[in-house]
């Protein structure tokens, strides 16, 4: 198989929910068995920042109990307050999809014309009070 490579060092800012035991960092260190849990209640964020900043061409995401989600991105230097960025919300949305109640690894097209420092998921919905992110990569 010829798998593209994560692009970036990647690592989680900000999650809206935390439980230690299922802490957001999980759904980067590429082990199968270990994700990262909400704590209930919908709309849920997870920021990913990109060190350096890059132009991913997807999104690959695998979940449990997500409904709906959506990605959304910011341009690099956008919250560099020093450099004239700092706008309250510089995401863009990029997409929001609905998944399939049996969740499962879904790749997502982006559409990036300039490279992007974070990275927003939004799960907006479950099929459950709580779901998991497995794995997340941007390729």
């Amino acid at each position: 198989m010829n798998r593209t490579q994560p692009l970036a060092s990647p690592r989680v800012v900000f999650a809206s929910s935390q439980d230690d035991r299922f802490p957001p960092a999980n759904m980067l260190d590429g082990n199968p068995r270990t994700f990262w849990s909400s704590t209930g209640l919908y709309p849920q964020d997870l920021i990913i920042e990109l060190d350096p900043p890059a132009t991913p061409a997807k999104f690959v995401v695998h979940t449990a109990k997500v409904k709906a989600l959506s990605v959304a991105a910011c341009p690099a230097g956008a919250l560099d307050t020093a450099t004239g960025g700092g706008e309250l919300d510089p995401f863009d949305t990029l997409v929001a999809i609905d998944l399939p109640e049996n969740n499962a690894a879904t790749a997502i097209p982006l559409k990036l014309s300039r490279a992007v420092s974070h990275v927003r998921v939004t799960l907006s919905e479950g099929y459950s009070d709580y779901c998991a992110v497995f794995s997340a990569v941007l390729e």
